[in-house]
């Protein structure tokens, strides 16, 4: 929800594995951090659950793809998939399981003005935000990011 848990995971490969629990998965395990801290309430703990492989993210030339393997819905919200000219509130993609979504393109980085208000978005262009099992904003009961039981900002790093 609105407590961070854990430090920066920085990441130096060109994918990631984020997961609940794998034995001997390498990447960042929410597992790990969540032994370190208790869920706070029963709906935190029941989307702990279902997080189960995670997702995968994928550095793919100037494209960074985020594949869901675990067994339920995710959302994610980033500054390339927001259609800005269309809306000032960012748009929120559910991402089914087994299938997979470009949240990242410096192409797209490129052509839009980074002017742009964020509303309740990442305010970081480079950022992505990922939240498991719940989504948020317009027709949601959580209207933000932060009233999610389990979320992610993932923030990304780029050599220009």
């Amino acid at each position: 929800m609105r407590d961070r848990i854990g430090q920066l995971f920085p990441v130096y490969s060109r994918y990631v594995d984020i997961f609940q629990d794998i034995p001997q998965g390498t990447g960042l395990s929410l597992g790990h951090l969540h032994s370190v801290h208790d869920p706070q309430n029963a709906s935190i703990a029941k989307v702990r659950t279902k997080i189960g492989t995670g997702i995968t993210l994928s550095n793919e030339g100037a494209t960074v793809w985020l594949y869901n393997r675990s067994m339920a819905d995710i959302f994610v919200s980033s500054f390339s998939l927001n259609d800005a000219e269309r809306s000032q509130q960012w748009r929120v993609y559910k991402v089914r399981p087994g299938f997979a979504i470009p949240v990242y393109d410096q192409a797209v980085i490129d052509r839009k003005s980074l002017q742009q208000t964020a509303g309740d978005g990442p305010a970081d262009p480079h950022s992505i935000h990922v939240s498991f099992v719940k989504g948020w904003g317009r027709g949601y009961t959580r209207q933000s990011i932060m009233s999610c039981a389990c979320w992610l900002e993932l923030i990304l790093h780029t050599d220009r």
